[in-house]
């Protein structure tokens, strides 16, 4: 028995593969950034909103700037917009090499003391203290969803 391969027909079936194969990488990396993006927001610490409204989506490189008047406590429009961002982009050329790296970013000045677990001034509400909310608790949410660990 023989097998005939066309290469013709073969490069095709690869391209065609490949195609599906990065449409599917393009998805999840869709849906991961989109959970990143909410766990950063939805964690940050709050009291003007400032913190949370001042997250943003960014490829190539990470964004610059701060918008003092931004406020968003709920976080609704930084995740909305964020969003919006990830799902705007085409991320994969036809050979499934992905086109930009993606950066969520936050340039608020006191971005790392909220991290640290400290308010930046007065006293936000309790229950929104993350000790870490941007390395520990993301991380371990993105790992318990994407690997099943911890």
């Amino acid at each position: 028995m023989s097998i005939e391969l066309n290469s013709k027909d073969f490069v095709e079936d690869i391209k065609r593969f490949l195609n599906r194969s990065s449409l599917k990488i393009s998805e999840l990396r869709r849906e991961v950034a989109t959970d990143a993006l909410r766990s950063l927001v939805q964690y940050t610490p709050w009291d003007t909103g400032r913190a949370r409204g001042n997250w943003r989506v960014n490829y190539g490189d990470p964004a610059i700037g701060y918008d003092p008047s931004r406020r968003d406590p709920t976080g609704d429009e930084a995740i909305s917009e964020g969003t919006q961002r990830i799902n705007a982009r085409v991320w994969r050329r036809w050979d499934g090499a992905f086109t930009a790296d993606l950066y969520i970013t936050n340039n608020t000045s006191y971005i790392d003391t909220l991290n640290d677990g400290r308010p930046s001034r007065g006293e936000f509400q309790a229950h929104n203290r993350s000790l870490g909310f941007m390395t520990a608790r993301t991380d371990t949410y993105l790992q318990t969803k994407y690997l099943g660990r911890g």
